[in-house]
């Protein structure tokens, strides 16, 4: 541990690491907590959420990320503006503050899934080509591709629901191409 103005780092390589705990003493007694050596009960709770609740650029867009009860991962939100991001931390914090807070919904694609449990192999290919081939094949190439779902993969494998295709299936169905 190197001791470097009263907060102890440790150096690993070229980065260096600073322990929570450290930072949090720090707080106590620095300038920042007015004199008093503890941090009040709201204090911690918005030293814990806000830590990571800051606008970051990425991209064109401004991110933040929080935690919600219930939740075992972050919570990533994009905005188009810094002054935008920074309203949505603002209602975030005021929603906690007055007990308010509900975590986000589901998004339409997760509910969409959630209703309905099996998806076939045709259902999955429409969604692919929507969501990747529209947006990365050319026309020529989306065209063909459209033909070779519709004329073959479709007829054979298209009502198979996808956690029941096997390899055995697929073999099956690359044998009845080469015929």
């Amino acid at each position: 541990m190197i001791q470097s103005n009263e907060i102890k780092s440790l150096r690993i390589g070229r980065s260096i690491r600073i322990p929570k705990d450290c930072i949090v003493d720090y707080i106590r007694t620095s300038c920042y907590n007015d004199g008093r050596n503890e941090l009040l009960p709201s204090e911690k709770e918005v030293y814990k959420e806000c830590e990571l609740m800051r606008p970051r650029k990425k991209g064109q867009q401004y991110e933040i990320c929080y935690r919600c009860p219930g939740y075992t991962k972050p919570i990533y939100e994009r905005f188009p503006t810094y002054e935008a991001a920074n309203l949505r931390i603002a209602q975030i914090e005021y929603e906690k503050s007055i007990g308010e807070f509900h975590s986000p919904k589901q998004m339409p694609i997760q509910t969409k899934r959630a209703q309905k449990k099996f998806i076939t192999v045709s259902e999955l290919l429409d969604e692919y080509v929507q969501v990747y081939g529209l947006n990365h094949w050319g026309d020529s190439f989306l065209s063909c591709n459209l033909h070779r779902i519709e004329h073959y993969i479709k007829p054979y494998l298209g009502n198979v629901a996808v956690k029941d295709l096997t390899t055995h299936d697929l073999d099956l169905f690359y044998d009845s191409l080469q015929e």
